[in-house]
This record gives structure tokens, C-alpha cells and sequence, in this order.
């Protein structure tokens, strides 16, 4: 039986299932991929791979201008899926750009050269991922949301059987793997869901950029507390730091999958006017908020020693134990964030991040 304003249990239960196998595919190759970085590549290396990441994970961040939020909630409420990514992949185009200038002008390190044609490939990828979302095509989303990690994680086996594992080969299988990913996405989206790419007119970029305007404040501040930290390690403290902090900020950041499974789901429901499971996710909320940290922090010396070889775990035990303390307000802040967002509230989302920030 469908629901006024929303969709059926069925329909609903189905796009959840697939959700979660997008998000669990992803966070499972990732924490293959991070491993074997951190395992293979030494302190000094990995620390230089993470904090030039952490740069242009923030760069392309701000350009993007978070319109792949705008682009969700947009397409999950009707408008022209077309346009939208036309517009979209027009924006991402211009933004990578701007960094190759950027790059260019400042005289950037190779190796954030190097990085950066991956990084901007994935930002190029980004419309298509978020079409799929706002049409919740979570079938689709885990071929295009897992082919490039499935390509990473395969390269870094090969290379680590062949003892290849330096920045150079990493940098060049990144760039593969998120080459890979943008025309995949290009083929399910154009061939498959039959959506062709229409360009659109200046006046409906205008439109679209006026609309994100009011959280591009949000977004500089956000991108910049999600990987400042980072880049000041980097800066004052040398590569070694910014390994043994990066390696426990990514585990950190793979404890809140409950939080990636459901938080499509809530923002589609939402832009649709249906709230009604709102108290249900704020139960899951709650409990996977609190569980999954609680008991990182109580296995992490003993698994992360081992599978590094004793390069981290109990060094930077403390550092992972206080990041997890932050995990439940993680949760209700999304919660809190995508009801906000979906009301179109974002001047009011604005206010509470310059504060916190």
C-alpha cells in the first residue's frame, strides 16, 4: 500500500537493502584500501599521501559548493533530472578548472599534481552518483558508488604481491580507478536510466548557484573543520603526525555506516514531505551512534597493532578514543542538518556552524 506523499513499504525496504549493500561495499573496500596503504606504505609516505588528500579533498569540497545536495533533493522532488545534471556537470567542469589554475599559480608539490586528476575525476563523477540518488536507484548507485574502490583494492593486492607499493603507483591507480568510475557512471545514467545531459542556459545556472548561495558560507567552514586538522599537522608537526592522526580519523570516520545507509533515505523522504519514520531513525540513530564507537575503542590497540605490524594501534589509541566520544552528536547533528535542509532552512544551518566552526 503506498503512503500519501511518500512510497510503499516494499519499495521503501528495497531501497534501504540496496542502500545498505551500496554503503557496506564501500566501507568494506575502503577499509581494505586503507589498510594496505598503511600497512605497505611507511609513516613518512603515508603521511604525505594523507595530507595531500586532506588539501584537495577540502579544495574540491568548496568548489563544489555541496550543489550534489541541491541536485538530491531537486531530482527526489521532480524537477528536470536532465538539466540538473547538465548543470551539475557543467559546475564540476568549471570547478577543476579553477584547481589545475590554482595548482599552476602556486607552484604546487607533484605529488598534489599527481592526486589531483583523481580528485577531480571523482568530483566529475559526483553528478551522476547523485542522480542515482535522487531517483533512488540504489541498484545502479552500488555499481558506480563501488567500481572504483573494487579497482583500487585489486591494484593495491597486485602491487603489494609484486612489492610496487610507493606514491607513484598509488597516485596512478587513483587515477585509473576514478577514470573508471566516471564513465561508468556516464554509461548507467545516459544508457541505462536514459537520461540524457542538457546543458541548459546561464540564467539556469544562476538559479542553481542563487539556491546553493545561501549554504556556500556552510560549506568553507564545513570543509575547512573536516581537514584543517590535517593540514596544520602537516605544516607544524611533519609527516609522521599526520600518519598516526590520519590513521585513526579514518577509522573514526568508517564507524557512523548507519548514519551513510540512512541518511540518503531521509533526505529523499523528507524532500517528499514525509517525516513520519523520523522518530524510528532517531532510535537507530541512537543506538548505532553509541554501539559501533564503543566497541572500536575497545578492540582497537589489539587489531589495528596486528594488522599494521605494530606501526599503529596503541600509539594512537587515545587519539581514536576521543574522536569516538563525538560519534552520537555526529548522528543527531545529520538528523537535525537534513530536516533543516529539506525545509529549505539552510540561513539557520549557517548560524550554527560559523558558531561552531
Amino acid at each position: 500500500m503506498r503512503g500519501e506523499g511518500g512510497i510503499g513499504p516494499q519499495r521503501w525496504l528495497r531501497d534501504i537493502s540496496l542502500n545498505t549493500l551500496q554503503v557496506l561495499a564501500g566501507q568494506v573496500l575502503g577499509v581494505f584500501i586503507f589498510l594496505l596503504l598503511s600497512r605497505y606504505l611507511d609513516k613518512d609516505g603515508y603521511g604525505r599521501l594523507s595530507w595531500a588528500l586532506a588539501v584537495l579533498t577540502m579544495a574540491t569540497t568548496i568548489l563544489s559548493l555541496r550543489l550534489e545536495q541541491i541536485v538530491v533533493r531537486d531530482v527526489a522532488a521532480g524537477k528536470d533530472a536532465s538539466s540538473l545534471l547538465g548543470l551539475f556537470l557543467f559546475h564540476t567542469m568549471g570547478a577543476a578548472v579553477v584547481l589545475l589554475v590554482l595548482l599552476l599559480v602556486f607552484r604546487a608539490h607533484p605529488l598534489l599534481w599527481g592526486l589531483s586528476f583523481s580528485q577531480l575525476l571523482l568530483l566529475m563523477a559526483l553528478p551522476f552518483r547523485q542522480l542515482l540518488t535522487g531517483r533512488s536507484a540504489f541498484g545502479w548507485l552500488v555499481v558506480v558508488g563501488c567500481v572504483s574502490s573494487l579497482i583500487r583494492c585489486l591494484g593495491l593486492v597486485g602491487l603489494a604481491v609484486f612489492a610496487m607499493v610507493n606514491l607513484r603507483s598509488v597516485v596512478v591507480l587513483f587515477t585509473v580507478s576514478a577514470l573508471v568510475e566516471w564513465v561508468v557512471g556516464f554509461w548507467v545514467v545516459v544508457y541505462r536510466l536514459g537520461v540524457n545531459v542538457k546543458w541548459g542556459s546561464w540564467p539556469a545556472y544562476r538559479r542553481l548557484i542563487a539556491d546553493s548561495l545561501p549554504q556556500a558560507g556552510m560549506v568553507v567552514l564545513n570543509a575547512g573543520l573536516a581537514r584543517i586538522d590535517w593540514i596544520l599537522l602537516g605544516v607544524f608537526s611533519g609527516s609522521a603526525a599526520v600518519a598516526e592522526y590520519s590513521f585513526a580519523y579514518r577509522a573514526y570516520e568508517f564507524s557512523p555506516v548507519p548514519l551513510l545507509v540512512l541518511a540518503p533515505l531521509l533526505l529523499n523522504e523528507l524532500s517528499r514531505g514525509d517525516g513520519r519514520r523520523l522518530g524510528w531513525f532517531k532510535r537507530v540513530y541512537l543506538f548505532c551512534g553509541t554501539l559501533l564507537p564503543l566497541a572500536g575503542i575497545l578492540l582497537w590497540s589489539p587489531v589495528m597493532g596486528r594488522l599494521t605490524s605494530g606501526k599503529y594501534g596503541r600509539s594512537d589509541w587515545a587519539v581514536f578514543a576521543l574522536l569516538s566520544c563525538s560519534s552520537p552528536f555526529q548522528y543527531f547533528i545529520n538528523l537535525y542538518w537534513t530536516e533543516e535542509f529539506a525545509a529549505n532552512r539552510l540561513g539557520r544551518i549557517f548560524r550554527i556552524t560559523l558558531v561552531t566552526a
